[in-house]
């Protein structure tokens, strides 16, 4: 329920926020009914000079409700201190709770809170809280830099605070995925847990890709490209990830298995030597076929009890497609997961309706099937699937 509310005032701050046009770098705000509705804090905007806009306050809509009585707290602009603001009360006293999300320049630019005392004596400056070094998942490999932590507050009615950084990442193989992260603050103003979408960071994956080699293809380097692209971003070795690659037209041929090459680079050297075998027919259900029943035995590197991947790539309807219902029940029956990618290239080019072409290559991607089909305009946008193709292997 906290964290609905957190959801939802979380778009009301930014909903607000937004209408300013420039970055704080102070924050007034009234002595007078702390901590009521009718408290106001008002932000100091300051001239950027390359923006060639001042804001004067005399004209602007904000208001408070005491102005001689207002206290002040000012931090680095650089660090966007001011960005997010709000009020609140422990059993110590009562405070302004200031983002400043670019905070910990030059270096690492994690974000912090700061917390600014409010009636406790004239002249107490804000305390940083530090809350990066604590804002942490276990068993991942975290990616702290430029987290933005503090661009969003959101106060607890029952006690403490959320600070959350939007740009937190982590690690899978030579991948990283953006999910941002929430630290989950007491009224004490300590740690009590983070929160972040993480999913589990599949190191041991068995993967074959099936390519379509035949004659419809064009350009072939736009293949190698793809598949260079993909495998660079996987740790790849006997404890992590391995990579066998078929291809097939008329026939099928094992390019190289799954225990074949023991780190990335070699496979990556591998992969760019691959030529087109070519071939008048697509047999598409022969090549999966041929997969899933050499290129996954033990004696060619799949490793029992580790996930078996298989990525379909092919740019035609398949000449045995009266067995492709067969081999893919096969495959469900081994636990292979199916990623399958139609290229529309050579019926873009010929004006052909792709129509049956991707209600084909629909059926041989695992359920549900948004998540494991892609199809494609041509061999070159082959690219611009790389990152969610990672993503959904991993």
């Amino acid at each position: 329920e906290y964290m609905g509310e957190a959801a939802e005032e979380s778009c009301k701050q930014q909903d607000f926020y937004s209408s300013f046009s420039l970055l704080p770098h102070k924050v007034s705000c009234s002595a007078m009914g702390f901590g009521s509705l009718t408290a106001i804090c008002s932000i100091t905007r300051v001239s950027i000079p390359w923006v060639g806009i001042t804001v004067l306050l005399h004209l602007s809509l904000s208001f408070n409700v005491d102005v001689k009585d207002t206290m002040t707290f000012s931090g680095p602009v650089e660090d966007m201190f001011g960005y997010s603001v709000q009020q609140f009360e422990n059993e110590d006293g009562k405070w302004v709770l200031i983002g400043s999300p670019l905070s910990g320049q030059p270096q690492k630019k994690t974000g912090d809170v700061y917390k600014c005392p409010v009636g406790q004596g004239n002249g107490l400056p804000c305390v940083k809280l530090n809350l990066p070094a604590d804002t942490s998942i276990p068993q991942v490999t975290e990616v702290k830099e430029n987290m933005t932590l503090g661009s969003t507050l959101v106060t607890n009615p029952k006690g403490g605070f959320l600070a959350c950084g939007p740009l937190y990442a982590y690690k899978c193989g030579h991948s990283y995925y953006t999910t941002g992260i929430c630290s989950n603050v007491s009224s004490n103003f300590e740690v009590v847990n983070s929160i972040a979408p993480l999913r589990e960071c599949k190191s041991q994956l068995d993967i074959v890709f099936v390519l379509d080699g035949s004659n419809s293809i064009f350009e072939w380097k736009d293949v190698t490209n793809f598949l260079k692209r993909i495998l660079q971003n996987m740790s790849i070795g006997p404890h992590d990830t391995q990579v066998g690659i078929v291809q097939y037209g008329e026939n099928v041929t094992h390019e190289f298995y799954l225990n074949a090459y023991s780190t990335t680079e070699e496979v990556l050297g591998a992969a760019g030597k691959i030529k087109q075998r070519e071939g008048f027919e697509t047999m598409t259900a022969l090549g999966i076929e041929t997969a899933r029943n050499e290129a996954f035995t033990e004696a060619h590197g799949a490793r029992p009890g580790v996930q078996k991947i298989m990525v379909v790539v092919t740019d035609g309807e398949s000449h045995d497609n009266y067995r492709l219902q067969k081999v893919i029940e096969d495959c469900e029956k081994d636990n292979i997961q199916r990623f399958s990618i139609a290229i529309l290239g050579s019926y873009n080019r010929g004006n052909r309706n792709p129509e049956k072409l991707i209600e084909e290559i629909k059926s041989i991607a695992s359920k549900p099937t948004e998540k494991h089909f892609f199809n494609v305009s041509n061999e070159v946008a082959l690219l611009t699937i790389v990152e969610a193709l990672g993503e959904r292997i991993f």
